[in-house]
């Protein structure tokens, strides 16, 4: 479980939930092609994650080695953004703000 603070992508055009560089690749991951990356197949397992107050369970995670993007161990995609009901980018005050959807959709 990653504790730290990280660099994050906020990706509004990626379909997936969550991809993450990490060199710690479960046993029982499953493969699945990336969209617009076709010709790569990509780890995936399901994660607990931790945004701000949040903890999201069960996060489908495309697992990476190196960054997409440097200097960003997380990009998060729709497929996250879909779990709340209204985010707001304060780039003035360097934050996002989530809200979360009740009930979980």
């Amino acid at each position: 479980m990653v504790t730290d603070r990280q660099w994050v992508r906020l990706d509004t055009g990626c379909a997936t939930a969550l991809q993450w560089v990490t060199s710690v690749v479960p046993d029982q991951c499953t493969r699945q092609m990336a969209i617009g990356l076709a010709e790569l197949s990509i780890p995936q397992t399901k994660t607990t994650v931790g945004i701000g107050e949040h903890k999201l369970e069960n996060v489908p995670t495309g697992l990476h080695e190196t960054a997409i993007f440097p200097g960003e161990a997380w990009l998060l995609g729709n497929g996250l953004f879909s779990l709340f009901s209204t985010i707001t980018i304060d780039a003035k005050s360097g934050r996002v703000i989530l809200e979360k959807r009740y009930p979980p959709q």
